[in-house]
């Protein structure tokens, strides 16, 4: 037998038959692997935009788009885990079976997550009455002297009068043939010379108040009614809105309880304090 008759075979001939035979890598992946697509919803339907879905164990992923649609591609063929999560939900997996260039659709309805805080204590105190604003506003800027409901509880006065004895520059004129009424007059004198003391003017709920019948003040005004008083003694003081021309001696302002109660549609007496 001649030898030389047979040819010689060449590995890189080989190589190319085989390269020719068998399918490359590229076709083997693309013949073994599928899709998944669907929707990632809300409980109530609401699609869910940027929602991230992601095939379990691998490195695939997609974003939902405006309508909560998503696709992924490449997923080997077999069964899977896929997870749905966004911000706000509870994240979901689902069982997902990918058939060879096919493409698997699933649905996710996600539930809201619950956030739980920790328990805040939150103290403050309450706004004062619709009635009483001006009279803390004017307290802070601190102009004249001031009392307040529950300094009017602690002192317990048996008199209205007796909130006034401890007021500077204020003194009490005993009022003749009154049985015990009083007057508040400032120290200074109502005429040049000093020929008579100087009367203060009283303001009811923001209302000037005459205080000339017999007893005075004391008869008219209690002090459980009290929410608040003002005291101006002398002129230059005086709040522009109990301003006048015969407001020299000084102002007294007296806020009722009362008074805030008819704000919120409680009934008044109008003989209780002389006002229509």
């Amino acid at each position: 037998m001649n030898s030389a008759a047979v040819p010689p075979v060449s590995c890189l001939m080989v190589a190319a038959l085989l390269a020719t035979a068998l399918p490359g890598p590229g076709r083997l992946g693309a013949q073994e692997t599928g899709a998944v697509a669907g929707i990632v919803t809300a409980l109530d339907g609401t699609p869910l935009e940027e929602a991230r879905v992601l095939v379990v164990g691998t490195q695939l992923t997609a974003r939902t788009d405006r309508d909560g649609r998503f696709r992924v591609d490449g997923v080997p063929r077999g069964n899977h885990q896929l997870e749905a999560g966004c911000i706000g939900y509870r994240s979901a997996r689902l069982p997902v079976g990918v058939s060879a260039r096919e493409t698997t659709q699933v649905r996710f309805d996600l539930k809201p997550a619950l956030a739980i805080l920790e328990a805040v204590d939150i103290t403050a105190e309450a706004a004062p009455p619709a009635m009483l604003r001006g009279f803390y506003q004017r307290r802070a800027v601190g102009a004249g002297h001031f009392i307040t409901h529950e300094e009017i509880e602690r002192a317990q006065p048996r008199l209205f009068t007796d909130l006034l004895r401890s007021v500077p520059g204020l003194r009490l004129q005993a009022m003749r043939g009154s049985g015990g009424g009083f007057v508040a007059q400032s120290g200074r004198s109502a005429v040049a010379g000093g020929a008579r003391t100087c009367r203060m003017l009283y303001y009811v709920d923001g209302v000037r108040f005459p205080v000339d019948t017999e007893g005075g003040i004391n008869n008219l005004v209690q002090p459980e009614d009290l929410a608040g008083v003002e005291v101006y003694v002398g002129t230059s003081r005086v709040p522009v809105q109990f301003h006048s021309a015969d407001a020299h001696c000084g102002v007294i302002v007296l806020w009722t309880q009362p008074a805030e109660g008819r704000r919120d549609g409680g009934a008044r007496d109008s003989t209780a304090t002389g006002r229509p």
